[in-house]
């Protein structure tokens, strides 16, 4: 018995009330944005490498220059 009261404090609890349908669809559309967020980070950091390595490849001599 003393094995099963152990394996009780791994079990998760609800911490709040219910999720509602209408809190899902919140939750859910805040995350599209952050993603959409990433995504236009991560576009404008490609944008920022490409825009680097294309002056590297026309030569040897060309050095990168460092951001601004």
């Amino acid at each position: 018995m003393g094995e099963q009261d152990e394996d009780q404090g791994m079990v998760a609890r609800r911490t709040g009330a219910p999720l509602t349908a209408a809190r899902a669809r919140a939750m859910t559309a805040g995350l599209r944005e952050a993603m959409d967020d990433v995504r236009r980070s991560v576009a404008v950091l490609a944008a920022r490498v490409r825009a680097r390595l294309r002056p590297a490849a026309a030569g040897p001599a060309r050095r990168l220059q460092p951001f601004r």
